[in-house]
């Protein structure tokens, strides 16, 4: 679209730093994701640059955080590069030299971009043994009775789950 706007002469596109970040989430209170070589081989496997490039038509930026530089409590820490050897050798480490037994779901917003990326997701993970199945959440509403969502902070929670925690200012990646 914004290729669109810059090629009308009429119109004027003015872009600025978002405060959106698109991440994956693992619950690493739960196989495999409670090893930490298993969260890194995902982080590793996926090829963030070029989804940037060709998906998002380079109207992004790597993340170093979970949180945007513009957001409150922003800290950088580290962006994993794309080595998918080292996302195998790491899944082997792990006990799984074939990739993970189950397949992960990943779930997303239901937005264009949002499923573009979800299957770029998919292929890349698979490359590395992990199969991927995929489905899209409806897009919550403040107060909303007919879904089971509330908003807290920045994120989107179930009823049942627990308040988030503060969110750690000195946080890092592994290296």
């Amino acid at each position: 679209m914004a290729a669109v706007i810059q090629q009308d002469q009429n119109l004027r596109l003015v872009e600025s730093e978002s405060v959106y970040t698109c991440w994956v989430a693992m619950n690493v209170q739960k196989p495999p994701f409670t090893d930490v070589r298993v969260r890194q081989a995902l982080n590793y496997a996926i090829d963030k640059e070029a989804i940037i490039k060709t998906l998002l038509r380079d109207h992004a930026k790597l993340a170093d955080s979970p949180l945007a530089p513009r957001v409150w409590w922003y800290t950088p820490v580290k962006s994993y590069p794309y080595d998918p050897a080292k996302a195998k050798a790491l899944l082997a480490e792990a006990g799984y030299p074939t990739g993970l037994p189950n397949k992960v779901l990943l779930r997303s917003v239901a937005r264009t971009d949002a499923k573009e990326v979800m299957v770029a997701l998919q292929g890349q993970l698979k490359q590395v043994g992990v199969d991927v199945g995929s489905s899209r959440c409806p897009w919550p509403r403040s107060g909303s009775s007919s879904r089971p969502w509330r908003r807290t902070g920045g994120n989107w929670t179930s009823p049942a789950s627990p308040p988030p925690p503060a969110m750690p200012t000195g946080a890092s990646a592994p290296s």
